[in-house]
């Protein structure tokens, strides 16, 4: 009997686990697709202003999400506000230092204000986090190529 609830147990702690990793892992942990789906819609449809809404409710819900302070950040830069847009990366960065997209992001931000040495801070640190065969690493090292060629 005692085995019996003891395998019980062990089932409802795995079958936990696995649904704690499905809904909870990523960037997104603990977001509702439908909540990311109408950010990056409004996103991918350059509605900057209606995704920044949404995302503030959603920060002011959950402060310690890396991925929303990175979307927020990528919403201001496309509205070239760059001070607001640095400020949020460097948010999602305290969150999680070694997040990709953000280090692709803000070197971006950097580079559209003409901050060429942060600009390469972090592609330095994208090299150093994925050797260089990362899709943000040549992302970024080719923004600033191409930022070279027209100077």
């Amino acid at each position: 009997m005692l085995r019996k609830i003891l395998k019980i147990f062990i089932y409802l702690f795995f079958i936990n686990s696995l649904y704690a990793a499905k809904e909870g892992s990523g960037y997104n942990r603990g977001l509702k697709k439908n909540i990311i789906s109408k950010i990056t819609k409004n996103l991918d449809n350059n509605n900057y202003e209606k995704a920044i809404s949404l995302l503030k409710v959603e920060i002011a819900k959950d402060k310690k999400n890396a991925e929303l302070y990175n979307l927020m950040g990528y919403a201001y830069r496309n509205l070239n506000n760059f001070d607001l847009s640095i400020k949020n990366y460097k948010k999602a960065l305290n969150i999680k230092p070694n997040h990709l997209g953000v280090h692709n992001y803000i070197g971006i931000a950097y580079l559209r204000i003409g901050n060429l040495y942060k600009a390469k801070v972090h592609l330095l640190k994208l090299r150093e986090l994925c050797k260089g065969k990362c899709n943000e690493y040549k992302n970024l090292k080719k923004e600033l190529s191409d930022n070279k060629k027209n100077e």
